[in-house]
């Protein structure tokens, strides 16, 4: 009988929520074009921006994690390279700034007004490149900067307004100190010895227009965004800026298999408690076989096996796979098997974390996909990024896959997103008040840190931080 109100409670809570307002804020730029193919690309990108404004006033701390699509420029494209099938992971952070006083790549916090202007606008996208030989990452300060580039929505991306694009990015400071590998600077108009600083700067940037920057212009982005507490940020961004310091002492040497793009946004994750930092082995060829073949087995639920061969997560880092584990850590973590939530190594260390505990699922937990941009005579479309052989192959593919058959809805549609993440805490909530003496008895005796107590009181305000944000949706979209 309480199963059957509690369902019923659950459908009335539901129908109250999306019939408060029918408007949608969607996330995923290829859900809107296969339901309206006609939209054109400035409506799309004023409803990019729109959904971002509103985002970013609801969540101030945040990070978003992104698989990029293949690489592909045309042949007028002077100094570009296709890219691999494995596309390219990055990294935004929304309260982190370019430490401009550095003299080579570096991150700050910038929660002060001063610390934010046009030249500094508030966010950093972070992005590793086989390039470096000096620098673990490059930092670029906005998410236009990042993402979009100088380009309004809706312009004809051809191989002249590239090199405008080009042009742009040349007089900004944030690729100061970069120092490139002697086999990409073979390429490079001037003579490797002679080459001074400006001219490294502007063969790098002839090289990535569309990868570390700008990406929009020659990839899709798949992404999941999820807050964090100022705390957790502030861990992250103590951790980069590590990995630069110590790249300026010691060098860093990209490996594909063991150190790529992905490697450091998973352990820079990481630093939040979210999950367990990837091992990073030396760079040698057996070891490059063992992360081959400690990848496939990473997500099977073998705890024995899994180990064995590489840890939870295993000693390579492919871009979709991490996707799938955030989105399955965050928008998917399910609260309601309360028996695996007490053994729940991750989740406990966030709750109970001694600067600050924090539910990594809830408002503001979501899929978002930013699309290439349409009006392009520059790149091509590249494959959405390789996946590995796995038992979870068929979950890494719903988030990539352009007829979304398996995507779900709540994945990327705030509302219904909003809607989801209600329903499931207060399915846990209920369920944690209505265990009987038998099950309370037995989750106790496993419940070590009496973690049941905690949860169920992160629950109810994250369920009071989804009412709220309902109701700014709600006057946002009357505005």
């Amino acid at each position: 009988m309480k199963h059957l109100l509690l369902g019923l409670y659950l459908v009335w809570v539901s129908f109250l929520i999306i019939a408060r307002n029918s408007y949608a804020f969607e996330f995923n730029d290829l859900v809107i074009l296969k339901n309206n193919p006609n939209i054109s690309e400035q409506e799309l990108g004023e409803q990019i921006d729109k959904r971002n404004e509103v985002y970013d006033k609801m969540h101030p701390h945040f990070i978003e994690m992104c698989t990029a699509s293949q690489y592909i420029p045309e042949d007028e494209i002077t100094w570009a390279v296709k890219g691999g099938t494995g596309g390219h992971a990055t990294l935004f952070i929304s309260s982190a700034c370019v430490d401009g006083e550095k003299n080579y790549p570096a991150l700050k916090m910038c929660d002060r007004q001063d610390d934010v202007s046009d030249d500094q606008p508030r966010g950093v996208g972070i992005s590793l490149n086989l390039m470096f030989s000096n620098i673990r990452f490059i930092a670029i300060p906005g998410r236009d900067n990042f993402y979009k580039g100088p380009l309004g929505w809706g312009e004809t991306i051809t191989p002249f307004t590239v090199e405008e694009v080009k042009k742009y990015y040349y007089d900004k400071a944030w690729f100061k100190g970069i120092k490139m590998v002697e086999k990409q600077m073979a390429t490079c108009r001037c003579k490797e010895s002679q080459c001074l600083e400006d001219e490294i700067i502007k063969c790098y940037i002839d090289k990535n227009i569309g990868i570390d920057f700008a990406s929009s212009l020659a990839r899709t982005s798949y992404c999941t965004r999820f807050p964090i507490p100022k705390a957790g940020i502030e861990r992250m961004v103590k951790y980069l800026n590590q990995r630069n310091e110590d790249a300026q002492k010691n060098g860093y040497k990209y490996d594909v298999i063991l150190d790529n793009c992905s490697h450091i946004i998973h352990n820079a994750i990481a630093q939040t408690g979210f999950f367990d930092m990837k091992k990073q082995l030396k760079s040698t060829r057996f070891n490059q076989f063992r992360g081959v073949v400690s990848e496939p087995f990473a997500d099977i639920p073998l705890e024995g096996v899994r180990n064995w061969v590489g840890g939870e997560f295993g000693y390579m880092s492919v871009p979709t796979h991490n996707l799938y584990r955030i989105v399955n850590r965050s928008i998917d973590l399910d609260l309601r098997d309360l028996k695996s939530v007490v053994k729940n190594q991750n989740l406990i260390e966030t709750l109970l974390d001694p600067d600050y505990s924090w539910l990594p699922t809830g408002s503001g937990a979501l899929v978002t996909v930013l699309a290439q941009r349409r009006n392009n005579e520059a790149f091509l479309k590249g494959k959405s990024g390789i996946k590995l052989f796995s038992l979870r192959r068929g979950e890494f593919q719903k988030f990539t896959d352009t007829e979304y058959s398996d995507f779900k809805e709540y994945y990327s549609n705030f509302y219904k997103n909003l809607s989801y993440h209600r329903r499931k805490m207060m399915e846990v909530i209920f369920k944690i008040e209505h265990l009987s003496m038998v099950e309370l008895q037995e989750l106790k005796r496993a419940d070590e840190y009496d973690i049941l107590d905690l949860l169920k009181v992160k629950l109810k305000e994250s369920i009071l931080k989804i009412e709220q944000d309902l109701d700014f949706l709600e006057s946002y979209s009357k505005d």
